[in-house]
């Protein structure tokens, strides 16, 4: 039986390692798209608001949406960084929030099989099953936790070289 040399380790360690990465940019590049998604749909369903008086503006449930909806996508791009750089505590907050999108996304789907709004579902869709799946990959690929610790020795070597 051939024993396997730490060259051919290393090959292994580093594929899994670009596998992890190549992963998590998927879940970071999706959850960045759906917020940007959910910030022009807001902003595009508040320029109704925008033929009031300013003041007025804030009472809008529209804008509202719109800026609750912009603070969401700069909360999601930190937390997306912080993911990236491989700090453990951003990886259980997103299998959280990610797990937590699956349960209102599959009732939102089934409020709209009964209202019959065929786009609004395949949305809802896209949103649960990548969601759900962003959560699974983050909760059981190897090569996420091995990318996730590659990172977060990187970013500890950095921090002590100073």
């Amino acid at each position: 039986m051939p024993q396997s040399n730490s060259h051919e380790d290393a090959k292994r360690g580093s594929a899994a390692i670009a596998s992890g990465r190549e992963s998590v940019a998927n879940i970071f590049a999706f959850a960045i798209i759906v917020s940007c998604i959910n910030v022009l749909i807001a902003l595009f369903n508040s320029f109704t608001a925008l033929s009031y008086e300013p003041i007025y503006w804030i009472l809008d449930e529209d804008v509202r949406r719109f800026v609750f909806a912009s603070i969401r996508l700069l909360l999601t791009i930190g937390l997306c960084t912080y993911l990236y750089r491989g700090y453990q505590w951003a990886r259980i907050v997103a299998i959280v929030l990610f797990f937590a999108a699956v349960v209102p996304g599959l009732w939102g789907m089934y409020a709209t099989l009964v209202t019959r709004s065929p786009f609004l579902f395949a949305y809802l869709l896209v949103l649960t099953v990548g969601y759900g799946l962003s959560a699974y990959v983050l909760l059981v690929s190897r090569n996420v936790h091995r990318f996730l610790r590659h990172q977060r020795h990187l970013h500890d070597d950095a921090r002590h070289s100073r």
